[in-house]
């Protein structure tokens, strides 16, 4: 409904509509009819289910509605009058439209009668005839008849009534103050009940604090005729004040009612939501019962700040204090700050920037401890000549030149450079905040002595790969690690890397090995299977440089460089042996999963696998194909059996070295793709993005689609034919685990590592590595458990 409420008086009209109700009568200021010399609040008129109604104020002046006193709420038509004291207040309504007209009425005119006298008067002062006393006696015969007759009409229509009559019973909670029941015929009530013809009826209840009721009813033929009414409350008269600021936005039930203070707010009884906001205030919520019955109830709210005050200090002092885009000041420096999580940025000239994390808990006082703040750093360039020496700055290694090193300012610092074979280079330097400077340096060479002596005599010697000449005499050569290759036809190279001393000299004899066996290995069938269809591609004997250079970046200390000869032909398998022919030796095999990814599926590579397991499968597998089992088992241990059988068995490290780095290729390999770091996509399985969610560490950019370990050969295989050497899992070999360390000039020929050890070598990347490290096929791992990501492969001697 939207209803248009004007109020006329004194030749004005005001306008008021249905948001504006109720609407206050009286003289405060404020009140919608205003009359003068009335009390502050005389009453209201109100609005219930669409119908107005008159409602005398608690304490107001004698109020007579359609000329009738009324201490409770009356229903407003139109065509009613109100008259409070002086005033008349008249009601027009017509549709939507609601006019009330205020006058004044002056109760103090003097009437004065007409000057001539009343006609029925004869001769001015006469007194009235008398009638006389026959017609005096005929009149009360008249009467007494009169009222016999309507004694009877009353007892017949009474008889009529109480025959015809229906009962009423109405019960209203709470008790009203009054009741009453209006319609034609009029009913009766006969204590708690009433008796009425059959009809339609008003039922009208009023009680102090609650709606009036007006709800109509129907007495039927029916024996039970019984209504039962509920009276609303009226509304409370809530304030709401604020401290210390007033402003704050009230919502009830999620209404927006206004901004404090709020008085004189209609809210309806009942439990009611109320939140207060505010800007840099807390939020507050209040779950808050209203009493309703027209009662006034007050609620206070103390807003507490939503910031912090915040003191930070420096040493020295004087640097700026930022967040964000704001700057605070210069340290020592008070301020306020919202609650939250926040970095402050605190920067001085000459000083490096310094930044605190601090989480702000709203209405505190935060007070860190001084920051100490760090003078710029300086910076020095380094090139030397060669390039690659080793960089240490007071004592602590930086890299390898050409190389920028960072260094506190206003300090002194020892500088040395080193590169084998040149002479050590120091130097002390101090410079300012923010201060660079280059440095260009030559180094100087050293020099050590060797002596050689060759067989056969025509061999010749290269040295670094390049021709020297005989393989024989004295050789100045600067103190760091060299390669020297002899090589004479028809006979094995050999290769040795030495490292000469400026302090002595030293003498090496080298006697070359004819070729015959290769010829003879050359006759072995070049692949082949086990009985379970597992291909063996066939390595024959070959020299090669294991490990990894020093200047090779991601190298670690236990990959030493040193020559390894392999002088007997092996079988190695191309593939990483799967769950499914794990399970053939062992049905009940889990692999397990990894969030929820699975690595158990047949074509996965066998993972949680032991070295004993391993080995148990190895000796499984060569009794299913006629062969001697490689190891015996001892105390739970597989151990070799000595000598080594043709069994199948784990590769030995060096073998499994040959087929990743230089099986099909002419030079030892440092990655399993060509190229440098990061690989390109899809080269072989490593921490990838699609692991992010899994992995801590993956390459950033570099998709191959397995978050965990791929189906065997998913990827490209490697020159020498084998898939995921460098990937998808890494892989059990059969030697224990040493740091390798210098051979004095030698060679080792067929490595099967330590005797005896706690764990095993590690070979080959997985899909959780993915650093520069890890990836490459020098880096050496170890274990002695069995993990999510090691598998292994099989190996086996050709004769």
């Amino acid at each position: 409904m939207s209803r248009l409420i004007e109020i006329h008086h004194k030749g004005s009209i005001s306008q008021f509509g249905d948001s504006d109700l109720p609407l206050t009568i009286g003289s405060t200021t404020g009140a919608h009819i205003l009359l003068q010399e009335a009390m502050a609040v005389e009453g209201y008129i109100g609005d219930s289910k669409g119908y107005l109604f008159l409602q005398p104020a608690e304490t107001s002046s004698p109020i007579y509605h359609n000329d009738r006193h009324v201490d409770a709420s009356k229903w407003i038509k139109s065509g009613d009058t109100t008259r409070i004291g002086s005033f008349l207040l008249h009601y027009i309504i017509s549709g939507d439209l609601v006019e009330i007209h205020v006058a004044e009425v002056d109760d103090k005119e003097v009437l004065i009668p007409p000057d001539s006298p009343h006609p029925d008067i004869e001769g001015g002062n006469e007194p009235l005839p008398r009638a006389s006393k026959d017609i005096n006696a005929a009149r009360r015969r008249k009467k007494m008849s009169l009222l016999i007759i309507g004694f009877f009409l009353l007892l017949l229509l009474a008889t009529s009534f109480v025959l015809t009559a229906r009962s009423l019973e109405v019960a209203i909670s709470p008790e009203p103050d009054t009741v009453s029941i209006s319609g034609f015929p009029p009913v009766i009530k006969f204590g708690t009940h009433f008796l009425g013809l059959q009809g339609e009826y008003t039922v009208r209840a009023s009680k102090a604090g609650y709606q009036q009721l007006a709800a109509p009813v129907t007495i039927s033929g029916n024996e039970a005729n019984i209504f039962a009414f509920t009276l609303e409350k009226l509304p409370g008269r809530i304030d709401f004040i604020t401290t210390p600021v007033a402003g704050a936005k009230i919502f009830v039930d999620g209404q927006n009612i206004g901004a404090t203070p709020l008085r004189d707010v209609q809210i309806a009884a009942g439990e009611h939501r109320i939140r207060i906001f505010r800007e840099q205030y807390l939020e507050q919520g209040q779950l808050v019962k209203i009493e309703g019955l027209g009662k006034k109830q007050q609620f206070d709210y103390v807003l507490a700040p939503a910031w912090a005050v915040i003191t930070l200090s420096t040493e020295p002092e004087g640097a700026s204090v930022t967040i964000g885009d704001r700057e605070y000041g210069q340290t020592p420096v008070t301020f306020e700050l919202f609650g939250g999580s926040h970095e402050i940025v605190l920067q001085k000239q000459d000083f490096s920037s310094h930044v605190i994390k601090l989480d702000v808990e709203a209405g505190t006082s935060l007070s860190p401890d001084t920051v100490v703040l760090q003078l710029s750093p300086a910076l020095i360039e380094l090139t030397s000549k060669p390039s690659g020496a080793t960089v240490t700055v007071d004592s602590v290694y930086k890299g390898s030149t050409p190389l920028a090193v960072e260094i506190s300012a206003k300090k002194e610092h020892t500088f040395a450079l080193s590169l084998p074979g040149y002479k050590e280079f120091r130097k002390e330097i101090i410079l300012g905040p923010g201060q660079a400077q280059k440095l260009a340096l030559s180094l100087q060479p050293e020099f050590g002595i060797i002596f050689l002596t060759a067989e056969p005599p025509e061999a010749e010697l290269y040295i670094d790969g390049k021709l020297h000449g005989k393989a024989m005499g004295r050789l100045q050569l600067t103190v760091r690690e060299h390669a020297l290759e002899v090589r004479a036809k028809g006979y094995e190279s050999e290769i040795l890397i030495i490292t000469p001393q400026k302090s002595y000299s030293r003498q090496i004899d080298v006697r070359l090995t004819p070729v015959g066996h290769m010829k003879q290995s050359a006759e072995l069938e070049d692949n082949k299977t086990t009985g379970r269809g597992q291909e063996l591609i066939l390595l024959h004997p070959v020299s090669f440089q294991m490990g990894s250079s020093r200047g090779e970046q991601g190298r670690r200390s236990n990959e030493y460089q040193h020559k390894v000869k392999i002088n007997s032909a092996f079988y190695l398998g191309s593939k990483e042996v799967t769950n499914a022919e794990f399970r053939l030796f062992k049905p009940d095999h889990f692999s397990g999963t990894v969030a929820r990814r699975t690595l158990d599926n047949d074509t996965q590579p066998v993972v949680n696998v032991s070295w004993e397991d391993a080995g148990r499968y190895m000796n499984w597998l060569s009794k299913q194909d006629g062969l001697n089992p490689f190891y015996r088992e001892e105390n739970g241990k597989m151990v070799p059996i000595k000598p080594f059988t043709n069994g199948y068995r784990l590769p030995f490290e060096a073998e499994w070295a040959y087929g990743a780095r230089l099986a099909g290729r002419q030079e030892v390999a440092r990655y399993g793709w060509q190229g440098t770091f990061p690989p390109r996509d899809k080269s072989g399985n490593y921490a990838d993005e699609s692991a992010r969610a899994i992995l801590p560490f993956v390459i950033k950019g570099y998709s191959d689609t397995f978050a965990v370990a791929a189906p065997v050969a998913s990827f490209p295989k490697n020159p020498g034919g084998f898939f995921d050497l460098d990937g998808n899992v890494s892989e059990w070999c059969h030697d224990y685990y040493t740091p390798y360390t210098p051979l004095a000039g030698g060679v080792k020929a067929d490595p099967t590592g330590p005797e005896s050890g706690t764990h095993h070598v590690v070979r080959g990347a997985s899909w959780r590595d993915g650093s520069i490290t890890e990836v490459r096929l020098g880096y050496r791992g170890y274990s002695r458990k069995k993990r999510d990501d090691i598998g292994f492969r099989i190996a086996r001697y050709a004769r």
